[in-house]
């Protein structure tokens, strides 16, 4: 039978190692903005994410099946843990090494990305794809080998 102060002593080092743990995003519930990890042995309930802002500015950017994430329980408590996701792996390294280059990569191979030293911002979209630009009733649209613009108004301007 263990002691009450041995029993103290196991449940505090329990709550110490469950403030931070490593694991991988097991299932995600896009709908209530949840995701389950999978610590070792262990698969989490249902916990949210952390998006670089949840305000009245939002993001949206849900983590995906396997990627690798940090799960922060405050109080060392994992039913009130934080998914906090970005970890590079090796099945989804860094997309880029250069210091001046902002870039996002997208599974359909849509890529953007800014280089500050140059003042470059480039987006890619593939073939089948499409850009759209919306300000108020006008709309520009690109699609491969084809140009859209619809506007109740076009004045051409020239400088």
């Amino acid at each position: 039978m263990t002691s009450p102060a041995t029993h103290g002593v196991a449940e505090l080092l329990r709550l110490i190692h469950n403030l931070i743990r490593l694991g991988t995003v097991a299932e995600v519930d896009h709908a209530a903005a949840r995701c389950r990890v999978q610590v070792g042995e262990i698969l989490t309930g249902w916990l949210p994410w952390l998006e670089l802002r949840a305000g009245t500015t939002r993001d949206w950017d849900p983590p995906t099946l396997g990627e690798q994430v940090l799960v922060l329980s405050p109080g060392g408590e994992p039913a009130a843990g934080i998914v906090v996701t970005g970890l590079y792996q090796a099945a989804h390294p860094a997309p880029a090494d250069s210091p001046n280059l902002q870039r996002r990569l997208y599974p359909d191979g849509t890529r953007q990305q800014h280089n500050h030293a140059t003042s470059h911002w480039h987006l890619s979209v593939p073939a089948g794809g499409k850009i759209e630009l919306e300000i108020g009733r006008t709309r520009l649209t690109l699609e491969d080998g084809q140009t859209r613009l619809y506007t109740p108004d076009f004045e051409a301007i020239r400088t």
